[in-house]
């Protein structure tokens, strides 16, 4: 449409060409004609390509927001991976062995500070939640809902990850499937659930276990994205693995240097427990991270290129349309130069329209 446009218009305009002027020797006009339509859609060029570029710009900060927010923990130097211990080579008994037994093996690697492993990944916008009951607490606060975010967790994925204890206790190995069930809360569960007072020894109960109480909190951590990283961190409970172990496992390695170059040690530590663990999914964290920016990010493509293009544009038509002036006027600069006009000031003429 640009294409045909741009061509019919000269055309429409070259007939409508002054003949009695043209056989009296051309207009004689000195500044020679002002194209009002040609100035008018630069204008609108402009504008629009500045439109395009601000969109460019505003998607870029936001991506670069989105990639600077504090998600609660630390995402660099972290290899994450996925691996299925499949009934009925493993009971729920034997899965749980067998994955304090990897995470054991690969701690010993040179240059792995931590291991560790949980039910649901992070940042993969996958959750587990449930309705959670407190007792003594009728309903939930108006407004806010009365579910919570869940996660099965090894002892030592809250130091893996460095998400900071504030109170109470850590679990350790000893929270196992005989142990008295235990939970942590985050700081989103504290308001959520407890108005801000002291959570730890509280009792928490899931509908899914017949309303039973069964729960105590024991201790409480610093808020973590587990989702999404657009939207605040929920109000999460984090239970032992050994007392909730269902379902794939998410395995966390906190590296000395580039996660990546450990993975072919991660995968013979593996092999060396059980060579038919199926091992997948392997990325670290910061690009699970950036996998949720992708839209943003195409958007932020798509604008840079479109608001440069247009600049491009801008810039030749620009150019285009002010030669095009000096050329028509070149007898009227000619005149004024002969008449004493100084170049900076016919300079100035000509720039000031462009301005």
């Amino acid at each position: 449409g640009t294409c045909v446009l741009a061509g019919l218009l000269p055309a429409w305009r070259a007939t409508r060409v002054d003949l009695n002027a043209e056989f009296q020797g051309g207009t004689r006009n000195p500044g020679g004609s002002r194209s009002r339509l040609g100035k008018t859609l630069l204008v609108v060029q402009v504008t629009l390509s500045i439109v395009l570029l601000i969109g460019a710009g505003l998607f870029g900060r936001t991506l670069r927001n989105l990639q600077n927010v504090d998600v609660g923990f630390n995402r660099e130097q972290l290899l994450v991976l996925e691996l299925t211990a499949r009934p009925p080579t493993y009971d729920r008994a034997g899965a749980v062995a067998l994955h304090q037994r990897v995470v054991d093996r690969i701690g010993t690697i040179p240059g792995v500070r931590r291991a560790t492993f949980s039910r649901m990944p992070l940042l993969t916008g996958g959750a587990w939640g449930t309705a959670i009951r407190i007792p003594g607490r009728t309903s939930a606060p108006a407004g806010r809902p009365d579910s919570a975010l869940l996660n099965a967790v090894d002892a030592a994925f809250f130091s893996t990850f460095e998400i900071p204890l504030l109170l109470g206790r850590a679990f350790t190995r000893r929270d196992d499937a005989s142990a008295p069930k235990v939970a942590i809360v985050n700081e989103a569960a504290v308001r959520q659930y407890f108005g801000g007072e002291n959570p730890v020894g509280r009792r928490i109960g899931r509908p899914s276990q017949n309303g039973n109480v069964d729960l105590e909190n024991v201790g409480v951590v610093r808020d973590a994205k587990y989702a999404s990283v657009k939207s605040r961190a929920p109000a999460t409970v984090y239970l032992p693995f050994p007392q909730e172990p269902e379902g794939a496992v998410n395995y966390a390695v906190r590296t000395m240097g580039d996660p990546e170059a450990m993975l072919a040690a991660i995968r013979t530590a593996v092999r060396e427990i059980d060579p038919n663990l199926p091992l997948g999914n392997v990325r670290t964290q910061a690009a699970q991270s950036d996998q949720l920016f992708a839209s943003e990010r195409l958007f932020a493509r798509f604008a840079s290129f479109f608001g440069g293009l247009a600049l491009l544009l801008v810039c030749v038509g620009l150019y285009g349309l002010m030669s095009y002036a000096v050329t028509r006027r070149t007898g009227e600069i000619g005149i004024r130069i002969a008449l004493g006009a100084l170049p900076r000031r016919v300079l100035w003429m000509v720039l000031r329209e462009s301005l």
